[in-house]
């Protein structure tokens, strides 16, 4: 865990299970903090590199997406 996922999770622990959103600048958006977030029921929101370690190789592609009828 780096500092900056430690110090976001120590002032996100007051909103947690409340269902609310955090948004977070590009400098502290990572994978694993947003997955860390997740399991706690804190939404966030926030820019992302999508060369960013540990980031899912899709992401930042274009995708086709199917319409639904």
């Amino acid at each position: 865990m780096t500092a900056s996922h430690a110090t976001v999770t120590e002032c996100a622990a007051r909103i947690e299970n409340m269902g609310h959103k955090l948004y977070v600048d590009i400098i502290i958006s990572s994978p694993a903090l947003s997955d860390d977030l997740h399991t706690k029921t804190v939404n966030r929101c926030g820019t992302v590199r999508p060369n960013r370690k540990l980031m899912h190789k899709k992401f930042g592609q274009k995708m086709k997406l199917k319409w639904m009828k």
